[in-house]
């Protein structure tokens, strides 16, 4: 009886830990702009097996990161951003136009969360269920 709490608790916490790596990349990637002075963008690979890398305006890459590792291969990563990506502009690092939400969902207990990416490149972690993770319901 609690090895299936035990285990929803331990994917709930790995999908957890994922979407704060992530939404800490898209921060990181908005002050990239905001240091460099130039557009940064984040293209994404959704699915099971997703990735997404952040580059420059002239093509630099500066990260890439997939599931591969053990936490984030529990989750499945869905976007419905345009052309798959996004992007800061190096003007307050606003992300205008190119705002979206990011999908991920675990795959043995379809817990989602989203993480949301605002106009003004605000980014933010919300639960599409009540208690995963202790965040705030998606409203």
């Amino acid at each position: 009886m609690t090895v299936p709490a035990y285990t929803t608790l331990i994917e709930n916490r790995a999908l957890l830990a994922t979407a704060e790596a992530i939404a800490e990349d898209l921060r990181w990637a908005r002050s990239e702009a905001l240091k460099r002075n130039t557009d940064v963008s984040i293209t994404y690979s959704p699915g099971e097996h997703w990735s997404y890398r952040i580059e420059t305006a002239d093509g630099e890459q500066l990260k890439y990161l997939d599931n591969k590792l053990p936490d984030f291969a529990r989750t499945s990563l869905s976007e419905n951003f345009r052309k798959d990506s996004t992007s800061f502009s190096p003007l307050r690092g606003s992300s205008e136009g190119k705002n979206g939400t990011l999908e991920l969902v675990g795959v043995q207990t379809n817990s989602v969360l989203h993480i949301v990416l605002s106009n003004l490149g605000r980014v933010y972690i919300c639960s599409v269920q009540d208690g995963v993770g202790g965040l705030p319901k998606c409203s």
